[in-house]
Protein backbone atom coordinates (compact mmCIF):
# COMPACT_ATOMS: atom_id res chain seq x y z
CA UNK A 1 0.00 0.00 0.00
CA UNK A 2 1.39 3.40 -0.97
CA UNK A 3 2.32 5.68 1.92
CA UNK A 4 0.07 8.63 2.63
CA UNK A 5 3.00 10.66 3.89
CA UNK A 6 4.67 13.54 2.02
CA UNK A 7 1.68 14.11 -0.26
CA UNK A 8 2.43 17.80 -0.69
CA UNK A 9 6.05 17.49 -1.75
CA UNK A 10 5.19 14.50 -3.94
CA UNK A 11 2.81 16.75 -5.85
CA UNK A 12 5.74 19.14 -6.38
CA UNK A 13 7.93 16.37 -7.81
CA UNK A 14 10.20 15.69 -4.88
CA UNK A 15 11.81 12.25 -5.02
CA UNK A 16 10.97 10.04 -2.04
CA UNK A 17 12.71 6.76 -1.34
CA UNK A 18 12.82 4.59 1.77
CA UNK A 19 14.62 1.48 3.00
CA UNK A 20 13.58 -1.08 5.60
CA UNK A 21 10.03 0.30 5.76
CA UNK A 22 11.14 3.79 6.75
CA UNK A 23 7.82 5.30 5.64
CA UNK A 24 5.83 2.80 7.69
CA UNK A 25 7.94 3.57 10.75
CA UNK A 26 7.40 7.29 10.17
CA UNK A 27 3.65 6.79 9.84
CA UNK A 28 3.55 4.73 13.03
CA UNK A 29 5.58 7.03 15.29
CA UNK A 30 5.88 10.46 13.63
CA UNK A 31 2.80 11.00 11.48
CA UNK A 32 1.97 14.44 12.89
CA UNK A 33 5.58 15.62 12.74
CA UNK A 34 6.16 14.33 9.22
CA UNK A 35 2.97 15.99 7.98
CA UNK A 36 4.16 19.28 9.45
CA UNK A 37 7.54 18.83 7.77
CA UNK A 38 5.81 17.99 4.48
CA UNK A 39 3.76 21.19 4.69
CA UNK A 40 6.83 23.34 5.34
CA UNK A 41 9.02 21.70 2.69
CA UNK A 42 6.25 22.16 0.10
CA UNK A 43 6.86 25.94 0.42
CA UNK A 44 10.64 25.65 0.09
CA UNK A 45 12.19 27.47 -2.86
CA UNK A 46 15.67 28.40 -4.07
CA UNK A 47 16.52 31.53 -6.10
CA UNK A 48 19.19 30.92 -8.74
CA UNK A 49 21.39 33.51 -7.02
CA UNK A 50 21.82 31.02 -4.15
CA UNK A 51 23.94 28.95 -6.54
CA UNK A 52 25.97 31.96 -7.64
CA UNK A 53 26.89 33.47 -4.32
CA UNK A 54 29.26 32.05 -1.74
CA UNK A 55 28.46 31.99 1.96
CA UNK A 56 30.74 31.86 4.97
CA UNK A 57 30.54 28.17 5.79
CA UNK A 58 27.17 26.89 4.59
CA UNK A 59 25.41 27.09 1.25
CA UNK A 60 22.37 29.35 1.19
CA UNK A 61 19.90 26.50 0.39
CA UNK A 62 21.21 24.61 3.43
CA UNK A 63 20.54 27.65 5.59
CA UNK A 64 16.99 27.88 4.20
CA UNK A 65 16.35 24.20 4.94
CA UNK A 66 17.84 24.47 8.42
CA UNK A 67 15.55 27.39 9.19
CA UNK A 68 12.56 25.16 8.38
CA UNK A 69 13.83 22.26 10.46
CA UNK A 70 14.82 24.38 13.45
CA UNK A 71 11.31 25.86 13.50
CA UNK A 72 10.27 22.45 14.89
CA UNK A 73 13.02 22.66 17.55
CA UNK A 74 14.85 19.70 15.99
CA UNK A 75 18.33 20.71 17.07
CA UNK A 76 21.86 19.45 16.66
CA UNK A 77 22.80 16.76 19.17
CA UNK A 78 25.87 14.83 20.19
CA UNK A 79 24.58 11.50 21.47
CA UNK A 80 26.88 9.51 23.73
CA UNK A 81 26.39 5.89 24.76
CA UNK A 82 28.39 4.08 27.42
CA UNK A 83 29.11 0.39 27.95
CA UNK A 84 30.11 -1.11 31.30
CA UNK A 85 31.68 -4.56 31.42
CA UNK A 86 31.22 -6.69 34.55
CA UNK A 87 31.89 -10.34 35.37
CA UNK A 88 29.83 -12.80 37.43
CA UNK A 89 33.11 -13.86 38.99
CA UNK A 90 33.49 -11.13 41.58
CA UNK A 91 37.25 -11.65 41.72
CA UNK A 92 37.52 -10.19 38.22
CA UNK A 93 37.57 -6.43 38.18
CA UNK A 94 34.95 -4.68 35.99
CA UNK A 95 36.19 -2.70 33.02
CA UNK A 96 35.75 1.02 32.74
CA UNK A 97 32.95 2.19 30.52
CA UNK A 98 33.52 2.66 26.81
CA UNK A 99 31.90 5.79 25.39
CA UNK A 100 30.80 6.21 21.78
CA UNK A 101 29.58 9.54 20.43
CA UNK A 102 27.50 10.27 17.34
CA UNK A 103 26.89 13.79 16.07
CA UNK A 104 23.57 14.45 14.32
CA UNK A 105 22.64 17.83 12.86
CA UNK A 106 18.96 17.48 13.79
CA UNK A 107 17.19 15.15 16.19
CA UNK A 108 13.42 15.11 15.67
CA UNK A 109 10.89 13.70 18.08
CA UNK A 110 7.21 12.95 18.53
CA UNK A 111 4.93 14.93 20.81
CA UNK A 112 5.76 12.83 23.87
CA UNK A 113 9.49 12.95 23.04
CA UNK A 114 9.70 9.21 23.66
CA UNK A 115 10.40 8.40 20.00
CA UNK A 116 13.12 10.13 18.00
CA UNK A 117 14.57 10.30 14.51
CA UNK A 118 17.81 11.65 13.07
CA UNK A 119 17.69 14.15 10.20
CA UNK A 120 20.59 15.30 8.04
CA UNK A 121 20.86 17.72 5.09
CA UNK A 122 23.33 16.69 2.39
CA UNK A 123 23.65 19.65 0.05
CA UNK A 124 27.00 19.70 -1.69
CA UNK A 125 29.23 17.51 0.44
CA UNK A 126 31.65 14.95 -0.90
CA UNK A 127 29.79 11.67 -1.25
CA UNK A 128 31.69 9.93 1.64
CA UNK A 129 29.56 12.12 3.92
CA UNK A 130 26.76 9.68 3.15
CA UNK A 131 28.85 6.97 4.75
CA UNK A 132 29.54 9.09 7.82
CA UNK A 133 25.90 10.05 8.36
CA UNK A 134 24.56 6.58 7.61
CA UNK A 135 27.07 5.08 10.02
CA UNK A 136 26.01 7.53 12.75
CA UNK A 137 22.35 6.76 12.14
CA UNK A 138 23.01 3.02 12.28
CA UNK A 139 24.89 3.43 15.55
CA UNK A 140 22.03 5.39 17.09
CA UNK A 141 19.46 2.92 15.79
CA UNK A 142 21.38 -0.04 17.19
CA UNK A 143 21.35 1.46 20.70
CA UNK A 144 17.63 2.33 20.28
CA UNK A 145 18.26 6.06 20.49
CA UNK A 146 16.28 6.61 17.27
CA UNK A 147 13.60 4.76 15.33
CA UNK A 148 14.33 6.33 11.94
CA UNK A 149 16.80 8.29 9.83
CA UNK A 150 15.86 11.03 7.34
CA UNK A 151 18.22 12.58 4.77
CA UNK A 152 17.34 15.57 2.58
CA UNK A 153 19.39 15.92 -0.61
CA UNK A 154 19.13 17.10 -4.20
CA UNK A 155 16.69 15.00 -6.24
CA UNK A 156 17.55 13.06 -9.38
CA UNK A 157 16.65 15.86 -11.84
CA UNK A 158 17.73 18.73 -9.61
CA UNK A 159 21.21 19.07 -11.09
CA UNK A 160 20.00 19.45 -14.67
CA UNK A 161 17.60 22.23 -13.68
CA UNK A 162 20.27 23.98 -11.62
CA UNK A 163 22.74 23.92 -14.53
CA UNK A 164 20.06 25.27 -16.86
CA UNK A 165 19.17 28.13 -14.52
CA UNK A 166 22.83 28.98 -13.89
CA UNK A 167 23.45 29.15 -17.64
CA UNK A 168 20.39 31.36 -18.06
CA UNK A 169 21.65 33.65 -15.29
CA UNK A 170 25.09 34.11 -16.83
CA UNK A 171 23.59 34.50 -20.30
CA UNK A 172 21.59 37.47 -19.00
CA UNK A 173 24.45 38.98 -17.00
CA UNK A 174 27.79 38.24 -18.64
CA UNK A 175 28.97 38.97 -22.16
CA UNK A 176 32.65 39.65 -21.46
CA UNK A 177 35.07 39.32 -18.53
CA UNK A 178 34.31 42.92 -17.53
CA UNK A 179 30.73 41.96 -16.70
CA UNK A 180 31.84 39.85 -13.72
CA UNK A 181 32.06 43.10 -11.74
CA UNK A 182 28.33 43.63 -12.34
CA UNK A 183 27.59 40.18 -10.98
CA UNK A 184 29.88 40.79 -8.01
CA UNK A 185 27.99 43.96 -7.10
CA UNK A 186 24.61 42.27 -7.45
CA UNK A 187 25.64 39.37 -5.23
CA UNK A 188 27.18 41.75 -2.70
CA UNK A 189 23.85 43.58 -2.46
CA UNK A 190 22.21 40.23 -1.63
CA UNK A 191 24.59 39.77 1.28
CA UNK A 192 26.94 37.26 -0.29
CA UNK A 193 30.24 37.16 -2.12
CA UNK A 194 31.23 36.27 -5.67
CA UNK A 195 34.82 35.12 -6.05
CA UNK A 196 34.52 33.54 -9.48
CA UNK A 197 36.48 33.45 -11.72
CA UNK A 198 40.06 33.00 -10.55
CA UNK A 199 42.87 33.59 -13.03
CA UNK A 200 43.00 29.90 -13.93
CA UNK A 201 39.21 29.84 -14.34
CA UNK A 202 39.43 32.84 -16.67
CA UNK A 203 41.87 30.89 -18.79
CA UNK A 204 39.53 27.90 -18.79
CA UNK A 205 36.63 30.11 -19.85
CA UNK A 206 38.65 31.51 -22.77
CA UNK A 207 39.70 28.02 -23.85
CA UNK A 208 36.11 26.77 -23.80
CA UNK A 209 34.89 29.87 -25.59
CA UNK A 210 37.31 29.19 -28.47
CA UNK A 211 35.62 25.81 -28.96
CA UNK A 212 32.04 26.84 -28.19
CA UNK A 213 32.02 30.40 -29.55
CA UNK A 214 29.53 31.14 -26.74
CA UNK A 215 31.00 33.11 -23.85
CA UNK A 216 28.08 32.81 -21.37
CA UNK A 217 27.91 29.05 -21.98
CA UNK A 218 31.65 28.75 -21.43
CA UNK A 219 31.28 30.70 -18.18
CA UNK A 220 28.46 28.49 -16.89
CA UNK A 221 30.33 25.27 -17.75
CA UNK A 222 33.49 26.34 -15.93
CA UNK A 223 31.45 27.64 -13.00
CA UNK A 224 29.41 24.44 -12.61
CA UNK A 225 32.37 22.10 -12.97
CA UNK A 226 34.29 24.04 -10.33
CA UNK A 227 31.42 24.22 -7.83
CA UNK A 228 29.51 21.01 -8.38
CA UNK A 229 30.83 17.61 -9.31
CA UNK A 230 29.81 13.98 -9.71
CA UNK A 231 31.43 13.12 -6.38
CA UNK A 232 29.12 15.37 -4.37
CA UNK A 233 26.09 14.11 -2.48
CA UNK A 234 23.71 13.57 -5.39
CA UNK A 235 20.73 11.28 -5.91
CA UNK A 236 22.78 9.12 -8.30
CA UNK A 237 25.44 8.58 -5.65
CA UNK A 238 22.73 7.56 -3.21
CA UNK A 239 21.20 5.05 -5.61
CA UNK A 240 24.59 3.52 -6.36
CA UNK A 241 25.09 2.95 -2.65
CA UNK A 242 21.62 1.48 -2.30
CA UNK A 243 22.23 -0.86 -5.26
CA UNK A 244 25.41 -2.10 -3.53
CA UNK A 245 23.56 -2.57 -0.23
CA UNK A 246 25.48 0.23 1.49
CA UNK A 247 22.55 2.25 2.85
CA UNK A 248 22.63 0.28 6.14
CA UNK A 249 19.88 -2.03 7.41
CA UNK A 250 17.83 0.54 9.29
CA UNK A 251 14.59 2.42 8.49
CA UNK A 252 15.59 5.39 6.34
CA UNK A 253 13.76 8.00 4.28
CA UNK A 254 15.51 10.00 1.55
CA UNK A 255 13.85 13.21 0.36
CA UNK A 256 15.14 14.45 -3.00
CA UNK A 257 14.59 18.18 -3.52
CA UNK A 258 12.48 18.88 -6.58
CA UNK A 259 13.89 20.88 -9.53
CA UNK A 260 10.67 22.90 -9.31
CA UNK A 261 12.02 24.58 -6.17
CA UNK A 262 14.53 26.56 -8.30
CA UNK A 263 13.42 29.89 -9.71
CA UNK A 264 15.06 32.78 -11.58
Amino acid sequence: MASKLFKKIKSKKWDIFDTDEGLLVAEKYFKKEINALDNSLSKFSIPVTDFIRSGENKAEPTKRLEKIILSFDWKKNIVTSETNVTFSDQSLLPLKSFATSHEIDHVGFNQKKDKKFALEIEWNNKDPFYDRDLSAMKGLYNIRAIELGVIILKGKDFGDKAVSEIEKYFRNKVKTHKDFDVVKNEISNLGGSFTFPTNSQRNSIDEKNVRLNDFPLAVSKVFCSSKYGSTTTTWDQLKRREDRGLTERIPLIFLGISPETIYS
